[in-house]
């Protein structure tokens, strides 16, 4: 992993200040390398983004094209964020791009924010490599999103919104959807996933207003459970499709918004058998990925199952129910950590009744993770029974002699804990 010494003392100490002026003033510095990347598809939501980039990337993939994706966060380390196709930014070219935006910050005595400058540099570096598309996924929101500085992609996606980040986004589901809906553009077609009604009109009134013409869900596009896989419907077009390469059901949302984006927002020539192809080779660590090998599996009995999943809010944790209840052959329990400022009591909520017991944990790569007993406390808040434990070991050992039964652990809650997982199993 590439360090990065300079970065504390020409960022500050504020990580998060959703606002544009810096890193417009940073890319007129650099010469606007944004304006020589490929062409752009750009993705907001609050559950979903990071799916739905897999499945788009895998099936422009499919079709021979070379697909750049600007991604967050990362699960081991940063460069997993900027990947030109074929692979992600080397070590070298990570602290040249870096480099060289700490440079300008410091001529021109601009103070971005982390994810301001480090998005500064996957611009700098995506326009030095060629491309036939370039996903950007946004980091916080959408309407002062560093990412957001595209007057004209080639389309937008929005994935379904829900109550996230009400410090920085709003403390009401139309206010979130507000600025989710920024990244509308005039005339740029934007494929909308399952909304509340509530958000759906806040959508509308944004793309009335700058003449985007909108592909909704439900209205010009459907997705349903098929008996052996999914099946997308519009008018006059259907087709069906196997089995997802991602586990749970709640992923026929997130590949129907690929294939609505292959099918009307893309420029390239892309057939049915692509999009299959796509959809049964997407890759995305840590969403419902379940863990085979490695030093974690090595330590459970017989029988047993290791899980991991990044969802670390409500609406995450309502998939991650549905998910445990479909799949009932054997008992659920949770490892759960996550960082602070999260409604921990409303991600446990959906999960009473369907767990036999919680483990809460301190993510440790995480400065800002709640403590293991704030955890504890959310659990039992709902009803459910929940201990602390201070190492994955430790809460493994505890689960596994509490329950005694074969039994499926889903470690969640924070994409930060899914990347210390990877690190203490030993694989990615």
């Amino acid at each position: 992993m590439v360090y990065m010494p300079h970065w504390p003392q020409v960022l500050g100490k504020r990580p998060i200040d959703l606002d544009l002026i810096r890193i417009k003033a940073l890319m007129e510095v650099l010469g606007n390398p944004h304006l020589g990347m490929a062409p752009i598809i750009h993705v907001a939501g609050t559950n979903g983004k990071g799916s739905t980039v897999a499945f788009l990337k895998a099936i422009l993939k499919a079709a021979g094209l070379k697909v750049q994706t600007y991604t967050s966060p990362h699960l081991v380390e940063f460069n997993e964020r900027i990947d030109f196709g074929d692979r992600t930014i080397s070590d070298a070219e990570l602290f040249e791009v870096i480099e060289l935006c700490r440079l300008a910050c410091e001529e021109a005595e601009i103070h971005p924010t982390v994810f301001e400058g480090t998005t500064a540099a996957a611009f700098v570096a995506f326009s030095r490599h060629d491309a036939h598309v370039c996903i950007l996924e946004t980091g916080l929101g959408g309407r002062m999103d560093a990412t957001n500085l595209f007057p004209q992609p080639d389309c937008t996606i929005i994935t379904p919104i829900s109550m996230d980040h009400m410090d920085y986004l709003g403390n009401t589901i139309e206010e979130i959807a507000f600025e989710k809906a920024g990244i509308i553009k005039p005339g740029a077609p934007c494929i909308v996933s399952q909304q509340l009604p509530e958000v759906m009109e806040v959508i509308r009134q944004r793309a009335n207003e700058c003449g985007a013409p909108l592909w909704e869900y439900g209205k010009h596009w459907m997705v349903t459970q098929a008996p052996d896989g999914l099946r997308y419907v519009e008018a006059g077009y259907e087709l069906l499709f196997p089995q997802l390469s991602l586990a749970g059901v709640h992923q026929y949302l997130n590949a129907g918004c690929a294939i609505a984006a292959s099918r009307r927002a893309i420029r390239f020539d892309i057939n049915d058998q692509q999009r299959v192809q796509g959809l049964q080779t997407a890759h995305w660590p840590g969403r419902l990925q379940r863990i085979t090998s490695g030093r974690l599996v090595a330590s459970l009995p017989q029988d047993w199952e290791l899980w991991m999943d990044g969802g670390h809010n409500p609406g995450g944790a309502e998939v991650l129910a549905r998910w445990i209840s479909d799949n009932n052959d054997k008992p659920t329990c949770l490892i759960t950590g996550m960082t602070k400022g999260k409604d921990s009591s409303g991600f446990f909520a959906p999960m009473v009744g369907k767990v036999t017991g919680v483990c809460g944990f301190c993510v440790k790569s995480e400065p800002n993770s709640q403590p293991a007993d704030m955890i504890t406390q959310a659990a039992g808040s709902v009803g459910l029974e929940a201990q602390s434990r201070e190492s994955l070991d430790e809460a493994i050992h505890y689960l596994v002699d509490k329950i005694k039964e074969p039994s499926r652990i889903l470690i969640c809650g924070s994409l930060f804990l899914v990347g210390d997982v990877l690190k203490e199993n030993g694989k990615l």
